[in-house]
């Protein structure tokens, strides 16, 4: 039996030459200010969000602004929106993240009537903010290279996640993995103690919660500028341990139901 929270396939959305890559068996790490910039000079509201990294939004006479402006000091980002107080460690913007996308078993029973215990098939559909966010392609598929149209890739998850840990170990690198937070956000006011962990990389605002995010942070690691990328070498992934598609696609799951 499958945990709830636990993913049954992972995918990532991009251009053939970055799925390439993954197959091959590299991870291109970028981060959170890249996402900021995406979103700020691009309009690229999918890949890009203004607000990544944020650990606080507060009242403006919350004792926890001074508090974060004395621990913090000049890696302390200050910024109000619509008369609240949102708080963002610029060291945050530079961890290097590896994004992908998980669906996962409670995904699946929220999205699907369960009718009948014993077999039955699960669908999950894709948003199609997720295809025309990813690539050009979509739009003008005649008109672009093979190497850069849309492909989306679907990766076993045991095998994906295995393949990360041991390069990880290998490596002796520090990392944290897991899914992104839509809940926490979706209070008035919040606060994520920033730590060296940097939790709050796993935190965004509900309206991404169609992305379904699952990420790595590579905590011990900075960027200098938020151009940079990191390329993580994995083994890589054997033929029968993905699929490849170049167009949108419903996911058509077979599960046996339990009752607990």
């Amino acid at each position: 039996m499958i945990p709830n929270d636990h993913a049954v396939q992972i995918f990532k959305f991009s251009e053939q030459r970055w799925i390439d890559k993954i197959i091959d068996g590299e991870l291109s790490f970028s981060c959170a200010g890249a996402f900021v910039n995406q979103a700020i000079a691009l309009g690229n509201l999918v890949q890009g969000d203004p607000y990544e990294g944020i650990f606080a939004r507060l009242d403006t006479n919350d004792k926890r602004i001074s508090e974060m402006k004395k621990k913090l000091g000049k890696d302390l980002e200050i910024f109000e929106i619509d008369n609240r107080i949102l708080l963002r460690r610029r060291s945050a913007k530079l961890k290097p993240i590896f994004c992908f996308y998980t669906i996962r078993v409670k995904d699946l029973l929220n999205e699907n009537e369960i009718y009948k215990i014993g077999e039955q098939t699960l669908k999950h559909k894709f948003n199609d903010l997720l295809y025309n966010g990813f690539s050009d392609s979509l739009i003008a598929p005649n008109v672009v290279r093979n190497e850069f149209q849309f492909s989306q890739i679907a990766i076993q998850p045991q095998t994906f996640v295995m393949r990360v840990r041991e390069a990880m170990a290998n490596k002796g690198l520090g990392f944290r993995m897991g899914n992104v937070d839509y809940e926490e956000f979706k209070k008035d006011t919040f606060f994520i103690e920033p730590t060296k962990d940097y939790k709050e990389l796993f935190y965004k605002f509900p309206e991404y919660k169609y992305q379904n995010e699952g990420r790595i942070c590579l905590k011990d690691i900075s960027f200098h500028t938020p151009c940079q990328r990191y390329n993580l070498r994995i083994r890589p992934f054997d033929e029968e341990s993905y699929k490849v598609s170049h167009v949108p696609i419903t996911m058509n799951i077979n599960a046996v139901i339990e009752r607990k």
